[in-house]
């Protein structure tokens, strides 16, 4: 998917034009603010639904077991992005001041989207948190 699209661009962004490097950024972040934090919020608003009490305790537990492994592949999706992040570097062109420029642009853009992907992180783990809570299974989801 698009994950895919993003790393294969990393990949040619190593030590590639600032453009390039840039695009990268930009795709981490828009799978990171988008793609990522709606699946938080859809699995939020059906724990909540949860909450409302309409569902039987079996619709529950299903809901809540399948809910926990969405929390988890998203945990994986921003950890993936974090790597991606990781593999990106500034370009490496000769020492003039604009690329000196740039290169110091580009490292801030990329400290600053994995202080934000972290932060998207941590409200998936407080999301899992309050999964695990409300389903009385620490660890083990196939118990009933």
């Amino acid at each position: 998917g698009k994950l895919g699209k993003a790393k294969s661009a990393a990949g040619s962004a190593e030590g590639g034009s600032v453009d390039e490097v840039l695009q990268v950024l930009r795709e981490v972040e828009n799978e990171a603010e988008h793609e990522i934090k709606s699946e938080i919020a859809w699995c939020t608003n059906a724990l909540r639904e949860i909450n409302r009490g309409f569902l039987n305790e079996t619709q529950a537990g299903e809901l809540l077991r399948a809910l926990l492994k969405r929390v988890r592949r998203t945990e994986e999706r921003g950890m993936c992005l974090l790597e991606q992040l990781d593999s990106v570097k500034p370009p490496t062109e000769q020492s003039s001041s604009s690329s000196r420029a740039d290169a110091d642009r580009i490292r801030a853009e990329r400290k600053a989207l994995v202080e934000k992907i972290n932060q998207i992180l941590r409200s998936n783990d407080h999301l899992q948190e309050d999964l695990r809570a409300h389903a009385h299974f620490p660890s083990s989801p196939n118990k009933k």
